[in-house]
């Protein structure tokens, strides 16, 4: 089964932001997800690791947030995806995306509940309607029935009480919590997102599924960190990597 989670990365005009003029500089800005679309894509990682689904991130295309969409695509997803778009408007976004969604047919979409970019917690909504999919709002948790029958959903309230449901059909989730759980990545997703290029579709109608992350060999790198191309890359030992990855230090074959 397959989840696809559209997220938008959003401008951190922080503290390291440079003004021109009062302008942000945007080549010298760096790109973050926020964490509504954050706990969207938690949400995905748990439903891979505990049933296996395939999971593909979603995103406009715009090379100022390559490496904020590798960065993540390494925590876990099988593929990620930039679409072309024509302009930044949340219209636009949805409609491109929704256009994607009908040709790739996905068993469950999740998103972000509050769009940071858009300010607006509507992007969901209008996703669903574009793509001809029922939405669930405001969900804290999907889970998959041990009989792989059915999907869970879990869904906050006004009144700060919670609901549940089942469903069988294909939907959209937009998701405004997760499970607080801090996630690393591997070695092998580090060095394979790093070192392959993010699909970049443009025609939508020919946009078949495929997976560019391909199996890749190492050198320069010492026993610790051989070890954790097997096991898999937690606290510092992932800080190490990123840095060495960074510095062009650690190289593919």
């Amino acid at each position: 089964m397959k989840i696809c989670v559209c997220v938008n990365p959003v401008p951190d005009f922080g503290e390291n932001c440079i003004l021109n003029d009062g302008i942000p500089d945007y080549d010298g800005i760096n790109y973050y997800i926020d964490r509504f679309d954050m706990a969207a894509y938690q949400t995905a990682l748990k439903l891979k690791k505990s049933h296996g689904f395939a999971v593909t991130v979603l995103a406009p295309e715009n090379p100022l947030n390559e490496k904020c969409l590798k960065r993540i695509w390494a925590l876990g997803a099988d593929r990620c995806v930039w679409l072309k778009t024509v302009s930044d408007s949340i219209n636009n976004i949805a409609s491109v995306m929704s256009s994607y969604l009908k040709v790739n047919r996905y068993d469950l979409v999740l998103t972000g509940s509050y769009s940071s970019n858009f300010s607006t917690g509507g992007f969901g909504a209008l996703l669903a309607e574009n793509s001809d999919i029922p939405v669930i709002s405001d969900v804290i948790s999907v889970d998959f029935s041990t009989d792989g029958k059915y999907f869970v959903i879990r869904k906050k309230i006004q009144d700060h009480t919670v609901e549940e449901y089942k469903t069988d059909a294909k939907f959209l989730a937009s998701v405004c919590a997760a499970e607080n759980v801090i996630n690393y990545p591997s070695a092998f997703n580090l060095l394979n997102c790093e070192n392959h290029s993010i699909d970049f579709i443009e025609d939508i109608t020919s946009s078949a599924e495929c997976i560019n992350c391909m199996p890749c060999s190492f050198h320069d790198i010492s026993s610790d960190i051989a070890a954790a191309l097997v096991e898999g890359t937690e606290g510092e030992l992932a800080l190490k990597l990123i840095k060495l990855i960074e510095k062009k230090e650690l190289l593919l074959k």
